[in-house]
């Protein structure tokens, strides 16, 4: 078996004010979107018999959530 990344998409970083549940400095989130081949290889005495793909998935990016009192310049609270 053998994964390929075909394809990275970055994550968008979003910025919420602190509270109870979410205090000041929590991060939480953030993945990198993903195109994804899973292929198999079948060998019959040492040699390459067939290669098939298995399955071709896509993740979506997942948003990098800062939870902050302070924002960063240029960013506004989503």
């Amino acid at each position: 078996m053998e994964r390929e990344i075909e394809n990275e998409v970055p994550y968008q970083t979003i910025y919420k004010r602190p509270n109870a549940d979410n205090p000041e400095g929590k991060i939480s989130g953030g993945d990198k979107g993903k195109t994804i081949r899973v292929w198999k290889y079948v060998y019959q005495n040492g040699k390459l018999k067939e290669k098939k793909k298995v399955s071709y998935d896509r993740y979506k990016p997942l948003a990098k959530t800062i939870y902050t009192k302070n924002l960063p310049e240029g960013a506004e609270y989503s």
